[in-house]
């Protein structure tokens, strides 16, 4: 009982906070993200800030200060009958809803005495447009072939020569496990469109996650000492330990080499840093000078024409888009857009008054519209956006 009070007079607090002009944008982001949780919360959300329904609850509140007003709400809160749970709707609170009227009271008779007007409550979702559509394929070229279109959806077959096929089933391409033979193989690119992300087993048994807007080469077999792939964009290795056969990643900037281990790789070009992250193991990072040995929880940082950084990792943060998510850590708003270009397929253009080095924190589901992630940006009064079809504006928050 004791916790569901704490929980809901927080988000009374947050309430209190945004109708004084105080709340901070993490707050901001804790509060969206309870009114988007259920129909209820957003339902409520909008009673409470209602301005008739703060008009009745102020009548209640003759008071001539703030200890006054402070001293009401505390005396309601004692007056709240004990709670008990409803098994038929447990995440209802209109038990307490007295409680939280009583603090939405007390701030609009503080911002009355300030002279200032209640804000209406704003929408939870600003239309932007017609929702983009999702991509649903991936390409898969083995060899000269033509390339074969991929579904995360449904079974299929390819025929990657005579003799050798691989399986698609439900979003995860399966090669057939073979030994090295010494004899080369043809070999494979794998590339995801803006907007999906895709596994693939490697004919050694090794898994790969691969983002979105990426691409994955590798042989149609592992046949030499190397196991080695190429990457351009995002990937999670799960690589299957062989102390005889390292496994090697090239990107545009650096050679990962590992035994057996798991880590994420992010090289997109055009931004800042090359990231490769170590979940368990070791690896050996380098980039034409001292390879840089990674223990987990590490992350080397890769700049063009520099030396490679070792620092530690938010591994939440750095794996967010594998486990299906949208996480910002004090991320600058070029660096949350770049990442909102590759997932829902948009082009950015930025005004030239935009500071593109402002940060911003939150988290959200990746399968969330990109009306409502925008929606979130825009409630921090940083920013503002104009989309049509795939275009997206970048404005200032406040027009001239």
């Amino acid at each position: 009982m004791e916790k569901v009070i704490r929980d809901h007079l927080d988000i009374a607090g947050l309430i209190v906070r945004q109708l004084t002009g105080e709340i901070t944008p993490v707050e901001m982001w804790k509060l969206q993200d309870w009114r988007s949780a259920g129909p209820d919360n957003e339902k409520l959300y909008q009673q409470l800030l209602g301005l008739h329904y703060l008009e009745n609850r102020l009548q209640d509140l003759e008071c001539g200060t703030r200890q006054e007003a402070l001293q009401q709400v505390m005396a309601r809160i004692r007056r709240e009958p004990e709670y008990r749970p409803a098994v038929r709707y447990p995440w209802r609170w209109l038990s307490y809803a007295a409680v939280v009227i009583s603090l939405i009271a007390v701030a609009s008779w503080m911002l009355a005495r300030r002279g200032k007007t209640v804000p209406s409550p704003a929408p939870m979702v600003r239309s932007y447009g017609t929702p983009l559509p999702m991509a649903n394929t991936v390409r898969l070229i083995s060899g000269d072939n033509e390339p074969v279109a991929l579904s995360k959806t449904g079974n299929q077959e390819i025929s990657l020569d005579k003799d050798t096929r691989a399986g698609n089933h439900h979003g995860t391409l399966l090669y057939p496990v073979t030994g090295g033979s010494g004899s080369s193989a043809p070999m494979q690119q794998l590339i995801t469109p803006k907007g999906m992300d895709y596994k693939v087993v490697l004919p050694d048994g090794s898994k790969v996650w691969m983002g979105a807007d990426s691409r994955l080469s590798f042989p149609m077999a592992f046949t030499t000492a190397e196991r080695q792939v190429t990457l351009s964009g995002e990937a999670f290795f799960d690589i299957k330990p062989d102390a005889q056969h390292p496994f090697v990643v090239t990107t545009a900037r650096s050679v990962t080499t590992v035994l057996g281990t798991s880590f994420n790789i992010k090289s997109y070009n055009g931004e800042r840093y090359e990231i490769t992250t170590l979940a368990d193991g070791a690896v050996k990072v380098s980039n034409g000078g001292r390879p840089q040995l990674l223990r987990p929880g590490q992350q080397a940082l890769v700049a063009a024409n520099a030396g490679i950084q070792l620092q530690t990792a938010d591994m939440e943060e750095a794996l967010a888009w594998k486990n299906g998510v949208f996480i910002f850590q004090h991320a600058s708003l070029e660096e949350i857009l770049q990442q909102l270009s590759r997932w829902y397929n948009v082009n950015i253009a930025y005004d030239s008054r935009v500071n593109t080095n402002m940060h911003f924190t939150g988290r959200m589901a990746r399968g969330t519209q990109i009306s409502a992630v925008l929606n979130f940006l825009e409630t921090t009064g940083k920013v503002r956006f104009s989309m049509t079809g795939q275009q997206l504006e970048v404005l200032p928050a406040h027009r001239d």
